[in-house]
């Protein structure tokens, strides 16, 4: 009979390094269960439990649990000091709340999920909220079908510069309000497997990516969305943004969704809704890719109708990226080379810096 009590107990096991000395946070204050046992360096101390008395330098702590783990809500919230962690001994079989997990982490570099089983998983917004020195997360292992809420999700992770989604299954998910917000290093992101079908708010979804430069949402519907408000806001380095599946009617908040947006960015619209509120509110509306059923040839980084504009590596603008300079012609005969922007000094040329332009050498300035 106890042999039988003993194989039925769940043995998880988390281990982390924590940097400090004192009294420093292990677990966070509304994390519902306890661990069995508590192995600082080594060492059983059971003193342990929410809070741990360190010494200085590096610790190594180990985490064991009995119970059958439903929640993690909270689990390390406020952990401040916690460098890296590793997960790959934890059953989250049945749990179906990842809240707060990791939120106020400041100093969590690294984390490993191994083979990890979140099927039951419903709750994960919040989880990674403002864990400052995150750089990567690798999420490709996550099973979200069940996952309804992803709200500020990596809000405030300002050194993420990487995030592997995989084949993420999205599909219940209905709220993405704040997932990126704040993560200033970011450049691209990809966002190909995302089913946004049941998603109705989307606001300050990438709201101050001021690193982020590529933003292809082709496959974003949002038929059930009812904002957006401040969407894009801050998102002052933008170069490609195709909203090409986007459907915005008059229902929609659209409250700031383009504020201090890029004005070099290119828009790929094809819904007339959509394009007519951009055309309002955005400063560069000329450009070929602003035309009905013209999107951006994202593999050759290029439009696919005509440049009226200018021309920069292939890319079609308004006006010449800053850096970079247009022919003057005094005979009209660069021919379409007039449209172009260079960044470095054509062969024949100089730089009339007054002016702005690259101007014909004469024969003495060859």
């Amino acid at each position: 009979m106890i042999i039988s009590i003993l194989q039925n107990i769940k043995n998880s096991e988390i281990n982390f390094i924590i940097q400090g000395s004192g009294n420093q946070r292990i677990l966070g204050n509304y994390f519902k269960f306890t661990p069995s046992e508590v192995l600082v360096n080594g060492v059983k101390d059971n003193s342990c439990s929410k809070t741990c008395n360190l010494q200085g330098g590096e610790n190594n702590i180990t985490l064991r649990f009995n119970d059958e783990i439903i929640s993690c809500f909270d689990m390390f919230n406020g952990a401040k000091n916690i460098k890296e962690i590793d997960l790959s001994n934890f059953d989250f079989s049945k749990v179906t709340d990842l809240t707060q997990m990791f939120n106020d982490c400041d100093n969590l570099e690294k984390i490993e999920f191994g083979n990890i089983n979140t099927s039951s998983v419903i709750f994960i917004n919040t989880m990674f909220q403002s864990c400052f020195k995150l750089k990567s997360i690798d999420f490709s292992n996550f099973d979200t079908s069940q996952v309804i809420d992803m709200s500020f999700m990596f809000s405030v992770c300002s050194s993420l510069e990487k995030i592997e989604f995989g084949n993420i299954n999205t599909s219940s998910v209905e709220d993405m309000n704040c997932m990126f917000q704040g993560c200033y290093l970011l450049t691209s992101i990809d966002l190909s497997y995302f089913d946004t079908s049941k998603v109705t708010d989307m606001g300050s979804m990438f709201s101050r990516c001021n690193q982020l430069k590529y933003l292809n949402l082709s496959n974003f519907n949002t038929s059930k969305v009812e904002t957006i408000k401040n969407m894009f806001n801050g998102c002052s380095s933008l170069i490609y943004l195709n909203l090409k599946s986007f459907k915005l009617n008059n229902s929609v908040n659209k409250a700031n969704a383009f504020q201090y947006i890029s004005s070099y960015v290119t828009y790929c619209i094809e819904d007339h809704a959509t394009k007519d509120f951009l055309t309002e509110i955005t400063s560069d509306c000329s450009n070929d890719c602003f035309k009905d059923n013209v999107i951006i040839d994202f593999n050759n980084k290029k439009c696919t109708g005509t440049c009226s504009k200018y021309i920069c590596n292939n890319i079609c603008y308004n006006e010449c990226p800053e850096g970079t300079y247009s022919l003057y012609c005094y005979d009209n005969n660069c021919n379409n080379k007039v449209k172009e922007c260079f960044n470095k000094t054509p062969e024949g040329y100089y730089l009339d810096e007054y002016n702005k332009k690259y101007k014909k050498c004469f024969e003495k300035c060859k």
